[in-house]
């Protein structure tokens, strides 16, 4: 009997070990997908899916430990905008946002993220000609895709939507996709048949 209440209180303290860690993730801090450089100090912070605030605040260093001031925060349901004052072209910033949490868990935390920002010029811009290459080399490498020909190639929001027509197998199929200034495919998708 006693081995079975020493089995029991076991078993309940692993349980109680396993939910209190499932817990502490749920209630983490959102991922970063990407922090982007627009220009004369204009970032953007993105978030894997949708987030809450709580006096939200912003901090910036550089890797020699030097703070930044940060002005003009504006908050979305999935991204926050800032300023950073004064920055400097050839550095390396570490962005701190403090107060965030994923939508529907508990607790606000803080998540932390690197952007390096180039000697010359501004942001990182690809043209639409290179968007629509790079869509095209992946329709074919993810999907084998052939003949591929453009529909449309449109900047909007920061971003590239690239939507191409072809072939998979010999059969109708349409490519939609989404890339950064930087040339990073930040969503794909394929729909049978052509509109």
């Amino acid at each position: 009997m006693k081995k079975m209440k020493r089995i029991a209180v076991s078993l309940a303290m692993a349980l109680t070990m396993l939910l209190t860690s499932v817990v502490g993730v749920s209630a983490a801090a959102p991922a970063i997908e990407e922090i982007e450089h627009k220009g004369n100090g204009r970032m953007e912070v993105e978030f894997y899916g949708k987030v809450k605030y709580k006096r939200a605040k912003v901090i910036v260093k550089d890797t020699s430990g030097k703070k930044y001031k940060v002005k003009a925060v504006r908050k979305d349901d999935d991204d926050i905008k800032f300023t950073i004052k004064n920055f400097k072209r050839g550095k390396t910033y570490k962005i701190t946002v403090k107060g965030v949490k994923v939508r529907g868990t508990k607790k606000f935390g803080k998540r932390t993220g690197r952007i390096s920002i180039g000697g010359s010029g501004s942001a990182t811009n690809i043209s639409g000609a290179s968007a629509v290459d790079i869509a095209k080399k992946d329709a074919a490498s993810m999907w084998g895709a052939t003949d591929l020909m453009l529909k449309k190639c449109e900047f909007d929001e920061g971003k590239w939507e690239i939507e191409l027509i072809g072939y998979i197998g010999g059969q109708p199929w349409e490519f939609d996709y989404e890339i950064t200034r930087s040339g990073r495919i930040i969503e794909r998708e394929r729909d049978f048949g052509w509109d």
